[in-house]
């Protein structure tokens, strides 16, 4: 019996984001001529709105229009690769599949479709800690003490409008 071999593997989730690529390789168990595929809904993010929105506002169930198929190239005689570009922002799921040149039902890896969010280029970087309050680390984090000097300092800081945190 045929079984193939997914890489990612079935069941993976990942967060990637606009512009970024994924890419999936098939391995099969044995020679077997025939062709592999990924099927997707990767860009087809339109079309899985509109499924949505007509499952919501006229209750029809989803047609799966969203979902294609793509040829992986032949790496080897059991071994298939595609690199898939991610230009939309959405929630996306794809898997692959082979199909044996003398069958007509495709044979599946075991498990669940991987699946693929993706974000907004601009979440990716440029991300910065608004603020650190120094004294919750170090020495100072488990001090409770007070003294004069910095009850002084805390008062005229309240006195021009600064807040103290913690107080």
């Amino acid at each position: 019996m045929l079984r193939i071999n997914q890489i990612p593997i079935c069941n993976s989730r990942y967060l990637l984001y606009r512009g970024d690529k994924i890419s999936f390789s098939l391995k099969l168990s044995s020679k077997t001529p025939g062709k592999a595929f990924i099927r997707t809904n990767i860009g087809r993010r339109k079309i899985t709105s509109e499924e949505i929105i007509k499952e919501t506002e006229k209750k029809q169930y989803p047609a799966g229009r969203d979902w294609t198929d793509y040829q992986m190239k032949k790496i080897s005689e059991t071994e298939f690769s595609i690199s898939l570009p991610l230009l939309e922002v959405g929630h996306f799921e794809a898997k692959t599949l082979f199909l044996p040149s003398d069958k007509t039902d495709p044979v599946w890896p075991e498990g669940e479709n991987v699946t693929i969010n993706v974000e907004s280029a601009n979440t990716r970087n440029n991300n910065s800690i608004y603020c650190s309050f120094v004294r919750q680390f170090g020495d100072n984090k488990s001090c409770n003490k007070s003294s004069e000097k910095l009850e002084k300092g805390l008062k005229k800081l309240d006195k021009k409008g600064y807040t103290i945190i913690p107080p």
